[in-house]
């Protein structure tokens, strides 16, 4: 896995780069749709990777990335059939042409292809949640607080859908039942809410039990 440090620093590398390439393209010269699309596709291949390492910058877009993923890779695409052409228009090649050609490849294969693959994972997960491991992905039971004391209310966060049944073990190994199997999930959350927490050596006291 790249990291936070490696997304962030592929992506800054990246938007350097692109602006540099923006600056002295000629086919964004004099267009200024053309430089605001290209910003666009820009802002999103450097968020790609960020997203790909980021639970809480996936979920607070949520499935705007489908649609972000889309059009960056059709505007990629689009420019790359124009510049196609345009070559095949062209009799005699340039000097600047034959220099510019490896760096285009690499700059595909380094800093577009990474970013496009990145950017479809996090629009596929946005889509169908949970099907590819991502990092920065929460556990998928968390209890708060870690140490209860007396008054404290305990909790729990869980993926959905989840069992019927909720039940703890004490520390000297007995189990106790907070939600019996009889109720339904979808319900979970208000009738936990409802029941006191199970008397135990490290909770004296009866305090309140919530889910979500």
């Amino acid at each position: 896995m790249i990291g936070w440090a490696g997304a962030i620093t592929y992506s800054a590398v990246r938007t350097a780069g692109a602006v540099g390439m923006a600056i002295r393209a000629p086919r964004l010269g004099g267009h200024r749709w053309a430089l605001l699309g290209q910003a666009l596709a820009d802002a999103c291949y450097a968020a790609f990777p960020i997203a790909y390492v980021s639970y809480g910058f996936r979920s607070a877009l949520g499935l705007l990335w489908v649609p972000l993923w889309i059009y960056a890779a059709v505007w990629e695409c689009a420019w790359f059939l124009r510049d196609m052409l345009e070559a095949a228009e062209e009799e005699d090649e340039t000097t600047l042409d034959s220099i510019e050609a490896p760096w285009k490849v690499v700059w595909g294969l380094c800093f577009v292809l990474p970013s496009l693959i990145a950017g479809g994972i996090v629009a596929f997960d946005a889509l169908y949640p949970k099907q590819w491991s991502l990092d920065g992905e929460p556990p998928p039971f968390v209890c708060t607080p870690a140490v209860l004391k007396p008054g404290d209310t305990l909790t729990l966060r869980m993926d959905a859908p989840h069992g019927g049944e909720l039940g703890v073990f004490t520390p000297r190994g007995r189990y106790l039942y907070v939600v019996p199997f009889r109720t339904r999930a979808p319900g979970m959350r208000r009738r936990v809410s409802r029941r006191p927490a199970p008397r135990s050596p490290s909770s004296p006291t009866p305090g309140p039990i919530s889910s979500s």
